[in-house]
C-alpha cells in the first residue's frame, strides 16, 4: 500500500485530484428510499451508525437520520458540499444525529461503523481494500452503480438491487 503524506493530503492539489477521480455523483432520492426499505426489512436500523464516503450535498446521511433515527457521518472534501450540509442539518435540527467531517475518504477509519454507503467510480475502488479490511464483521457496505468484485474474499453476502435501470446497488455484508 502506498502511504501518501498528511501535508498532501491536506493540500488544495490533492482535493483537485480526488474530486477528479470521484466527482459529485447524487443518488437520485428513490433510490435511497428504496435502499433503506430493502435494509430496514432484514435488520433494526435505529441506533446503528452510517457512514458516508464523500456524502456531496448529505442526502444520504439526513435520510437515515431522519426517517431510520441511525447515527450518520458524511465524509466529505469539498469544502462547499461541507458549509451546504453543515446548513442544511443545523436547519434540521439533526446535529445529534448528523456529523460532517472534512476528512480524505480514502484514509478515513470504518472499523466502527454498521453501515458503509458509497458511490465511488471503479477508478477509486482499487485504493479502498486496506479500509474493507478493516471494517468490523457483518457491518454493510452499499455500492452505487459500481460492485465491489475485486473484494470478493472479504464478503459473506451480497445482494445485487434494481431501483433503477441505470442504477444498480450492491449490499455486501462483511465476512468474519
Amino acid at each position: 500500500m502506498v502511504t501518501i503524506p498528511d501535508e498532501y493530503i491536506k493540500s488544495d492539489e490533492w482535493k483537485s485530484h480526488t474530486q477528479s477521480i470521484l466527482p459529485y455523483l447524487p443518488t437520485p432520492l428513490e433510490v435511497i428510499q428504496e435502499i433503506f426499505a430493502f435494509l430496514s426489512s432484514k435488520t433494526r436500523l435505529a441506533g446503528k451508525s452510517l457512514v458516508d464516503l464523500g456524502a456531496g450535498d448529505g442526502r444520504v446521511i439526513m435520510y437515515a437520520a431522519e426517517q431510520y433515527d441511525m447515527k450518520t457521518v458524511g465524509v466529505e472534501i469539498n469544502k462547499n458540499f461541507l458549509d451546504e450540509m453543515r446548513t442544511a442539518i443545523a436547519s434540521r435540527g439533526i446535529q445529534e444525529r448528523v456529523k460532517v467531517v472534512e476528512a480524505d475518504l480514502f484514509n478515513y477509519s470504518l472499523e466502527s461503523y454498521d453501515f458503509i454507503y458509497c458511490y465511488l467510480t471503479p477508478a477509486c475502488k482499487r485504493v479502498l481494500e486496506h479500509l474493507i479490511k478493516k471494517i468490523k464483521p457483518h457491518a454493510l457496505v452499499i455500492s452505487i452503480r459500481w460492485p465491489l468484485t475485486s473484494f470478493k474474499q472479504h464478503w459473506h453476502q451480497i445482494y445485487e438491487l434494481r431501483f433503477l435501470k441505470d442504477m444498480p446497488v450492491w449490499i455486501y455484508e462483511k465476512a468474519e
